[in-house]
Parts: C-alpha cells; sequence; structure tokens
C-alpha cells in the first residue's frame, strides 16, 4: 500500500506565494474583471503546482476546484452559483470516460493484474461469442424458414 504523499514544502510554498502575488499584489489590467485576474491567479498557481509537483494531481486539482468554489470568483456574490460552476466539469460524460480510462490503463499497467484482466474478459468473451454464434445460427433456420414459404 502507498504511503500518505505529503506536500512538497518548497514548491507548495513557490506556488502559494505566486497565486497571492497575483492575486493582491500584480494589479488587474484594463479591461479585464476582477474575478477574471482571481481565477487567472488560481489557475496559474494551479498549474505551477503541477509542474513543479508541489502535491500529487489529483489532491492539487481538488484544492483548485474547491478554492474556486470558495472563493467565488466565477459567480461573485451568488455562493450556490460559483459551486455549480466549480463541479459542472464533472457533469460531462466524456471526463468520466476519461477517468475510467486511467483507471483501467493504471489497472493494467501494475503487476500481476493481467491475471485477473483475463479472468473477467475471458467469461465476457465467451457470452460474446455464444450470443454471436446463436444469432448466427438464429439467421440460418430464418433463411430456410424463409425458402419454405409459399
Amino acid at each position: 500500500m502507498q504511503k500518505l504523499a505529503l506536500p512538497n514544502p518548497l514548491p507548495t510554498a513557490v506556488v502559494v506565494g505566486l497565486t497571492l502575488l497575483i492575486w493582491f499584489v500584480i494589479p488587474v489590467p484594463e479591461g479585464v474583471p476582477p474575478n477574471a485576474w482571481h481565477l487567472f491567479a488560481l489557475f496559474t498557481g494551479t498549474i505551477v503546482g503541477i509542474i513543479s509537483k508541489a502535491m500529487p494531481l489529483g489532491s492539487l486539482s481538488i484544492i483548485a476546484i474547491g478554492l474556486a468554489a470558495i472563493t467565488g470568483v466565477t459567480n461573485p456574490g451568488k455562493p450556490g452559483a460559483a459551486l455549480i460552476d466549480a463541479l459542472s466539469g464533472f457533469a460531462n460524460p466524456l471526463i468520466w470516460l476519461i477517468v475510467v480510462a486511467v483507471m483501467v490503463a493504471v489497472a493494467v499497467t501494475k503487476p500481476g493484474s493481467g491475471r485477473l484482466a483475463e479472468c473477467v474478459a475471458k467469461p465476457v468473451c465467451r457470452v460474446w461469442r455464444q450470443s454471436s454464434r446463436l444469432n448466427t445460427n438464429r439467421e440460418l433456420v430464418e433463411k430456410r424458414h424463409r425458402r419454405c414459404e409459399p
């Protein structure tokens, strides 16, 4: 079993410092709404955190989504709408397809999981072959039956 990975102190401090620097110190450019600038600060901090491996990707992503929801940068003054905005990406089925594909890829690459995949795949393939044979036999019977009809 894997041990709990704690955040790396130096990259985490750089990420937090950069995010706070963009959020509070650097002035908002003209024509950019303050909320967009704050969202940019969160996005930049997240990307720098991923590149510097400050934390595992999953925990960093959840922290970024939580901060976007808590700070309300997507919908100021409407916490419910900000939460819906932060979690709306999980409603897309394509995201779940990617998540499942990654999970399957990780499971298959782990040692010893090939036997597990084989144990699961054999019965599924057997049922699929039997059903295709049944369909083929049924079609043959239907063709013969059609020939015999007047």
